[in-house]
This record gives structure tokens, sequence and C-alpha cells, in this order.
């Protein structure tokens, strides 16, 4: 799923911004005011609602790429927002992306089985990889419906 949202350049770029101006908990109207004010030619003329539907889009995707959790607005919370995962954004960020794809399938390799070798890494810290993306639960609003493509 990561390596999917990083293929798309306006994505890609997001999560740059996110790393090297230390947004790791970026809400919905930061991220809207980045795309409008730096990557309008990438929004297909996306404004108003539309623009919003895509940034939270995007705050979704994000979260279930591992790069920390989506936080929908309401209870107490005016705005929503990515609670981000700073590790997991900066490693997005500084890695090429097939050094991701290669980092990965390791991790997915040394967890596979008991075969010999369990626990000789000598490290103490854990990386954390979904094994699968996790599914995303769109909610239902009273929202106009806006077609978006990519």
């Amino acid at each position: 799923m990561l390596e999917m949202l990083l293929s798309d350049e306006l994505y890609s770029a997001t999560v740059h911004w996110m790393h090297f101006n230390t947004q790791t908990d970026p809400t919905k109207t930061a991220i809207g005011v980045y795309w409008h004010d730096h990557h309008s030619d990438k929004l297909g003329g996306a404004q108003g609602d539309g623009l919003t539907d895509a940034v939270v889009f995007f705050l979704r995707l994000a979260g279930a790429a591992g790069l920390g959790k989506y936080i929908g607005a309401g209870r107490g919370r005016p705005e929503t927002y990515l609670k981000g995962d700073a590790s997991a954004i900066e490693r997005a960020a500084t890695t090429a992306p097939d050094k991701l794809v290669a980092a990965q399938v390791q991790n997915d390799d040394n967890s596979d089985g008991d075969s010999g070798g369990a626990g000789s890494g000598g490290g103490s810290g854990t990386t954390k990889l979904p094994l699968a993306p996790l599914p995303l639960h769109l909610q239902r609003s009273k929202c106009r419906r806006v077609p978006l493509s990519m």
C-alpha cells in the first residue's frame, strides 16, 4: 500500500512535505492549503468540497499505508487529521521506493517461519510494517458526491 501511495506524485510530495516540515500530525486544512498553494496543477481543478474529499482520501490512504492513524473529526475533535508515526513518515520520505519494497520483503521473509536464526538479529527494536493492507471504512455522510479520478 505504501509503494502505491508513493508512486503518485502528489501523494509522494505530500509525504516529503510532512517529513521535512515536521508535519507529523497534519490536519485536513494544512494539507489542503499545501496542495492549493504548491500543487494546484495536479488537482484537476478540485476546490471546496472536492478538494476536501481528496485530502480526506489521502489521509485515509496514508493511515492504511502505515504512516499513522486516520482520525476523523467529531466527538470533541474539531478537525480530521493523521496522527502520524514520525519514524514511518521519515522512512517513507528518505528511502528510495525500490528499497522500501526490498525492506518489506526481507521483513516478511524473516517473520514467516521458525527456520533457524530466530532471534539472531541482536536488535531489540521491532519494525512495525503491516502484513496486509488494512481495510478502509468509508463513512457515509450527507455531503455532495464529487467524482474524483487519479
